[in-house]
Parts: structure tokens; sequence; C-alpha cells
């Protein structure tokens, strides 16, 4: 009984030995607890990766993998068109050198980065410009840009002092402007341009430049002397003759003659045009045949007159041609001229005054014209002269404009009949005369 209890252990020992020898590899291929989960979890080596389960990231021999995000509008790049003047111009984006149109100056660039970026411009002789941008997916806003040109610098210094320089742009064929004296550093535009100087006795210079851009241009020119004129031929010693001629409701009265006295500095012509002889009329005094300046006076029965031709160069100083409309046709009209040289104007007379002689009105208070609004929106402007009648008293009883523009003759009237003067005389007798006086409309 014992020996068959011993002999049964020991054959139920072996199944187990058995047993046991047979599994142990499966076994001793395990790390860890045979019960560790990430043991029996772990692949195989040189196994692929199982399929993705769930919501978690796939695994693989190298751990997890995060799957791309698909593209969206924010991650687009830009796109920049521009146009630039001149066409020849080069435009650098971020210091990067693209190509323009040579004929539109237009430029586009696609695919730019999202963000900010630097713009320039430049082209010799022009000023560079430089923007930022902020590019921003897809197209972006057109751009026009349009380089200023660098100015040019001139100066013009003549050797003489007081002379008077005119600026002409070729170009434009526009004048610019006159200066005097010097032109020192003053900025233009490039291009070509005429510059005139010039000063009374001296022959006048011309020169022409062209200005670059950024470039300094300095003349100076050399006016040369004129020599002396030539005094002008004195005419011969002729009396003062009148003659007229009828013009509708008008007198034209024509006077002529010289003494050739240049000792005579002043003087004054009487003309009477009566009714029995109208074609000669009687005349006293005379020219002196050299420059002079002449005032009309009215002395009876003249409505308006006007001076058609007076002493010049042309006729020898010798010719004066007025205009008269009579108040009453068939009465007789009287009026004196006086003159005075030029070159003598404020010297006293070397001659006895004539008899006869008339002294003028002077202007003791002037009004000056206001410009009418009219005159000011269309920028008109101009010279009026305007015939005023002054009685013995020295007041203005009588103003009207015989020409200039017509919008300014009105403010003109206006001012002159303002005027004060003391009065002309006649043998040292107030008289009522009349008087031109002449109102410059200017900006």
């Amino acid at each position: 009984m014992f020996r068959k209890r011993i002999t049964y252990a020991i054959g139920l020992g072996s199944i187990v030995a058995a047993f046991t020898f047979l599994t142990a590899p499966r076994i001793s291929a395990q790390s860890g607890r045979p019960d560790d989960p990430a043991s029996s979890n772990s692949p195989k080596s040189g196994s692929k990766p199982g399929p993705k389960t769930g919501n978690g990231p796939r695994t693989g021999p190298r751990g997890p993998t995060t799957p791309k995000a698909p593209p969206t509008s924010k991650n687009k790049p830009g796109r920049l068109t521009v146009t630039v003047i001149p066409a020849d111009s080069t435009v650098l984006l971020d210091q990067r050198i693209y190509t323009v149109d040579p004929v539109t100056g237009a430029l586009t660039i696609p695919d730019l980065p999202i963000g900010a970026h630097i713009l320039s411009i430049r082209r010799d002789g022009y000023v560079e410009q430089q923007r930022t941008l902020d590019i921003q997916t897809g197209d972006n806003p057109s751009l026009a840009i349009t380089l200023e040109p660098l100015k040019g610098v001139l100066s013009v210094k003549p050797d003489v002092d007081g002379a008077a320089i005119a600026v002409k742009s070729i170009d434009r064929d526009q004048q610019l402007g006159s200066y005097a004296g010097t032109i020192d550093r003053i900025n233009f535009p490039p291009g070509g341009y005429e510059i005139t100087i010039s000063k009374t006795g001296y022959a006048t210079a011309t020169r022409t430049v062209t200005l670059k851009g950024g470039a300094t241009v300095e003349l100076e020119p050399r006016l040369d002397r004129l020599p002396p004129p030539k005094p002008p031929d004195k005419p011969r010693p002729r009396p003062m003759s009148a003659r007229v001629e009828v013009d509708g409701k008008y007198l034209i009265v024509h006077l002529g003659g010289a003494s050739g006295d240049d000792a005579t500095t002043i003087g004054s012509i009487n003309v009477s045009v009566s009714k029995s002889n109208p074609t000669f009329p009687e005349v006293s005094g005379t020219l002196n045949g050299s420059p002079v300046r002449i005032d009309f006076f009215k002395m009876e029965n003249i409505d308006e007159w006007s001076l058609i031709e007076t002493p010049s160069p042309a006729n020898q100083y010798s010719v004066i041609v007025a205009r008269v409309r009579p108040k009453d046709a068939k009465r007789p009209i009287r009026f004196a001229i006086n003159w005075r040289s030029v070159d003598n104007s404020a010297a006293p007379s070397r001659t006895s005054m004539p008899a006869d002689q008339v002294s003028e009105a002077v202007a003791i208070y002037k009004a000056l014209p206001t410009l009418p609004a009219v005159a000011r929106s269309s920028q008109t402007r101009g010279a009026v002269n305007v015939s005023v009648v002054i009685d013995e008293s020295g007041n203005v009883i009588s103003a009207k404009a015989f020409d200039g523009p017509i919008v300014l003759r009105q403010a003109a009237e206006d001012a002159a009949r303002k005027w004060k003067f003391r009065p002309a005389t006649r043998r040292g007798i107030p008289i009522q005369t009349s008087q031109t006086i002449r109102f410059n409309f200017e900006n």
C-alpha cells in the first residue's frame, strides 16, 4: 500500500515537471510579472502598428504621431500689384529687386508672406519713396506711386549791380518770374530755361541752361555797356499850325510845329475853334521839339476829350492830336495844352511866363479805388483813365472813365470824385479845368 502511494506521487511529479519544462520558454519571453498590463500589451518585435481605435493618436514603433491640419485661408500668401511712374524705376521689396514692365510701369508680386514688408521705389534724378506694407491674405489693394523729380539749384550773379533777371521755362514756354539783382540758389524743376539779364545802358544778355535733378548751375553773365545814344534829330523850326476834321459829334484837332529852342523848358498852346472858320482854328504857342510832358485843359464848351497822338520820337516831339466833343455844336470851343520838358521838369523856366499861361491844378488829396468783387473773382486787372473836371475850389465835379476794363471803370470814377486839388489859375485867378487821372489796378 505504501509503495503504491510513492509510485503515484513520483508519477504525478514527473507529469508536473514535464508540463513545467514545456511551458518555460513562453514564460521566460515575458518581462516583469506575467500579469503586468504593460507587458501584456507590448507588440512583438517587428510587428506593424495596429489600426487606430477611438480618437487617440496612432501608435507605431517610434511612439504616437500627430496628423497634419488641413490648410486654411489664414495660411494663404498675399498678392500685390504696384504701378510706378516713371516706368523705368527700380522696385525693391525687402531689398529684393523686382522687374517692372518698361511700358506700363506695372508689377505684380505673388506669394508674399503675410505680415510687414518694406517697399522702396528708386530712380536717378527723383526723390526715393519708401513705404511699410502690411500684406494680408489674397489680393491686396493696388498701389500707384509717382516719384517726384529732384529739383535743380540755379544761381545767377551778373557782373553789374541792379540788373533785372527774367527766367523762362523753355519746356512749358512760360515766364516764371523776374528777379532783381541776383538769383541766389533758388530751386527749379529739371528742364531747360532761358535766362535774360538786362539793365538800362547795357546790352541785354541771354543764357540757356539745362537743370538736372539734384544738380547746381551757377551763371556769372557779363553785361556790356552800350554806347551813349545819339541825340534825336532836331526838327526844322517851324511855327505851330492847326487844322480840324469832323468825326460825327467829335472834332479831331491836329497841332504841329516846334521852335527848336532847348532853352525854353515850359510853355502853353492855346487853341480856339470858331464857328466862322471851324477848319482852321486859332492857335498860339508852340512846342520846343524836345521830350515833354503835356496836360490838357478844357477852357470852354468841351464835353469830352482824349489825346490821340502826343509828342514822341516818331513825330520829332512836334505833333499833338486831340479828339474833343463840344457841349454845343453851334458854339466855339477853347482848350489849352501845357507842356514841360521832361529832363528839366523841376527846373524853373529860363524865360518869362507867357501872358496867357495857365497853371495846372495840383492834387492835394488822392483816394485809391477799391477793386470790385466781380473783378477780384475774375482776376481782372489793368489801367483806367478817368477824365475829371475840377472847379474853381479844387473839387472834382465830374468824372468819366473813357478807357480800360469795363468792370473797373465805376470804381475808378468813384475814387476820382474824392480827389481834392489846388485849383488851376489863369493870370493868378482860379479857373475850372480838366485833367486825366490814371488808376492802375494791379495784383
